[in-house]
């Protein structure tokens, strides 16, 4: 059961991860006109850590015993999904030169890992709340 706000957000940046992995970060056209996508599942790097990163988040929603692990945890599951969103970036440029697309533009779930990062600082501050509530109402016993 989900009592806890920072609960939801982990949960929804787990959500976003699945997301992220299934569908194309960039479509473009090739110079013989040639429709194509460029998805995470096809560069193994991206997909273990988008895979890590999902885990991460579902896994942290069960350390709300242990508040301290659960903030380290949740600022490093950010960094993860900052890289995350700086590693595709250099791997859709690459593979862009590689290939020869003409043209083409960046998909809206490109923007997911991102989007990952401001959820799991939501989470953190409210993981932080928590604690403080935790420990005022330990000072006033």
């Amino acid at each position: 059961m989900i009592q806890r706000i920072q609960s939801l957000w982990l949960l929804i940046s787990a959500a976003f991860a699945a997301i992220y992995i299934n569908f194309p970060v960039y479509k473009g056209v090739l110079l013989n006109a040639e429709a194509i996508e460029i998805r995470i599942r096809e560069h193994l790097l991206l997909l273990a850590v988008s895979v890590i990163a999902g885990l991460m988040s579902f896994i942290t929603i069960f350390l709300f015993k242990n508040r301290k692990q659960q903030k380290t945890l949740t600022l490093f599951n950010a960094l993860i999904c900052a890289g995350i969103f700086a590693i595709q970036y250099f791997i859709v440029e690459e593979r862009k030169a590689a290939i020869n697309i003409a043209q083409g533009e960046w998909q809206l779930i490109a923007l997911i890992p991102l989007f990952m990062v401001i959820l799991l600082l939501f989470s953190y501050q409210n993981i932080r709340s928590d604690e403080k509530l935790v420990n005022s109402a330990d000072r006033m016993r």
